[in-house]
């Protein structure tokens, strides 16, 4: 509905009936970024004469101010933000378009549904990205852990062949991920935190979504739970480990 661009570059903003500020590389016309803060249509666009901020007002009766940070703007990564939307709100169309209860006009048995059946489909949805995100979460944990430990295992190794005077250069020791110094926990303890926050009613829903790669760091770890060292100190989350395992060995038997 309206276009700005900003003083003494070739780049713009834009606004429209979507509800969304979007902002533009003009030379290869390509969407730099998407602002969100509008519950409607935005009308109108204004800018300062340096380009630090932005003013839009929108249909919804809201002004929003825009100011430039000092934070850099990738584009593979907003891509990848809408890519996931996208995903999540296909997910959840799919989810209500299968229809897994009926509607409360339909009848079952010769009976009337119950009209809390959109709430139950409310919930399912709900329950469903909650269980994606418990899923993205352990990847994120056994990619951030198994780097540590691979690395603290090579090290070991070069070790031990530099005592036996197999290698003439003394290894250096491996430093630890920041994130994991933060928390002062070490990579295995990290990935079972995770694991044991996940809720046991979706512990199957957020395990079947890891692919064969991430199953396989998954038993890694187990292994080392498990572990003579371990097994005492994890008692507690022993049958969570225990269903965990169960659960990949029974959904990856085939691979």
């Amino acid at each position: 509905m309206n276009v700005k661009f900003v003083p003494a570059t070739k780049n713009f903003f834009s606004c429209s009936k979507d509800g969304l500020v979007k902002y533009w590389d003009g030379i290869k016309f390509e969407n730099i970024q998407k602002l969100a803060a509008h519950h409607s249509e935005v009308w109108n666009l204004a800018i300062s004469s340096t380009g630090e901020f932005l003013v839009s007002v929108s249909h919804d009766h809201s002004i929003r101010i825009w100011e430039e940070t000092d934070d850099q703007v990738f584009i593979e990564e907003e891509r990848e933000k809408e890519m996931d939307e996208l995903y999540e709100k296909e997910l959840l169309e799919n989810l209500e378009g299968d229809n897994l209860y009926p509607t409360k006009n339909s009848a079952v048995n010769g009976e009337v549904e119950d009209e809390n059946d959109d709430n139950k489909v409310e919930k399912v949805s709900k329950q469903t990205m909650e269980t994606l995100k418990s899923g993205e979460k352990l990847m994120e944990a056994l990619d951030t852990a198994i780097v540590d430990i691979e690395a603290d295992e090579q090290y070991q190794k070069d070790s031990k062949a530099f005592k036996l005077k197999k290698i003439s250069q003394a290894p250096i020791e491996p430093t630890k991920n920041p994130l994991l110094l933060a928390l002062n926990i070490s990579p295995e303890k990290h990935v079972l935190d995770t694991l044991t926050k996940i809720r046991a009613a979706q512990l199957d829903d957020a395990l079947i979504v890891l692919p064969f790669s991430y199953s396989v760091k998954l038993l890694k770890f187990i292994k080392i739970w498990t572990n003579s060292s371990n097994i005492k100190c994890n008692l507690t989350n022993l049958s969570v480990i225990c269903k965990t395992l169960f659960f990949i060995i029974e959904n990856n038997s085939i691979s």
